[in-house]
């Protein structure tokens, strides 16, 4: 006996294989997310917080902060407009996280620097 509609048997037919794929293509997505890079880190011993990056300590930039005052203001406390406290060589390469491997930048320097 022939259907009465035979378009919708289609759809329908359509519409669960349809969903079977999406269900397949949701099983095959990882549970977590990919690492950021893809080479190994250098700093293996480092303590790293949840999303993967360096955890930093803010008691060495207060000490850095407290024996070089602000080049902008000359205080040691508050924000320092067109500066920010940066290490010398940086945590990523096996830098301290100490007072003596830090420095003042400006962001023009910091930009043109990221740039090469």
């Amino acid at each position: 006996m022939p259907s009465k509609y035979p378009l919708l048997f289609r759809f329908g037919t359509f519409a669960i294989a349809f969903c079977a794929i999406l269900n397949a293509q949701m099983v095959i997505t990882p549970k977590f997310p990919t690492p950021r890079n893809n080479h190994t880190p250098t700093c293996i011993n480092c303590v790293r917080d949840l999303s993967g990056a360096i955890a930093r300590n803010p008691g060495p930039v207060r000490g850095f902060r407290s024996n070089h005052p602000c080049p902008a203001t000359g205080s040691v406390k508050g924000g320092c407009a067109g500066y920010f406290v940066d290490h010398i060589k940086p945590l990523s390469r096996g830098g301290a996280d100490t007072a003596e491997n830090m420095r003042w930048r400006t962001i023009p320097q910091a930009t043109k620097s990221r740039l090469k």
